[in-house]
């Protein structure tokens, strides 16, 4: 096993002790729109698109003292619509995430959200079982949504890279 193996190994998906002060909804949404304002202009200048990918796992409370904040179809609008039409900004429409969040619905309702305005970057095609607060990874197929279906949905539309 190489270092880097054993650097992964030990990855936390929280610190040793959480922040303090926590950040709040708020706190994070600030920090969101500060780092919009600066990357977004600097990528459209050089030609790149930004994807933000959904929180991961989806859940409601804090981890590690830090709000989550894109765990819903309308927190993920709110998002793109904070950056202001910018031709940078994508979504990476996870869908095992997007799903988790409360079902198949929600990865229809992303899409519609969405694509119409040409903000899906990158589809990342995965599957959940159950929603928050109890899913687990699956196969496609196998957990809560119609892979099929939204595979036709997303080449229709021409999105996904």
């Amino acid at each position: 096993m190489s270092q880097r193996d054993y650097a992964l190994a030990a990855y936390k998906l929280t610190p040793d002790e959480p922040i303090d002060p926590p950040l709040s909804a708020d706190d994070m949404w600030t920090n969101y729109q500060y780092f919009l304002d600066a990357a977004l202009p600097v990528a459209e200048e050089v030609g790149v698109r930004l994807s933000l990918h959904p929180d991961d796992p989806p859940v409601a409370e804090p981890l590690g003292g830090a709000a989550r904040i894109f765990t819903s179809p309308a927190a993920l609008a709110e998002a793109r619509d904070r950056a202001r039409g910018s031709s940078a900004w994508g979504l990476t429409l996870c869908t095992g995430s997007v799903s988790a969040m409360a079902g198949a619905a929600n990865v229809t309702e992303v899409i519609d959200l969405l694509a119409p305005s040409g903000h899906i970057a990158y589809v990342h095609f995965r599957d959940v079982r159950g929603t928050v607060p109890a899913f687990a990874e699956c196969f496609l197929g196998e957990g809560n949504f119609h892979p099929p279906s939204i595979l036709g949905i997303v080449d229709a539309l021409g999105i996904g890279g």
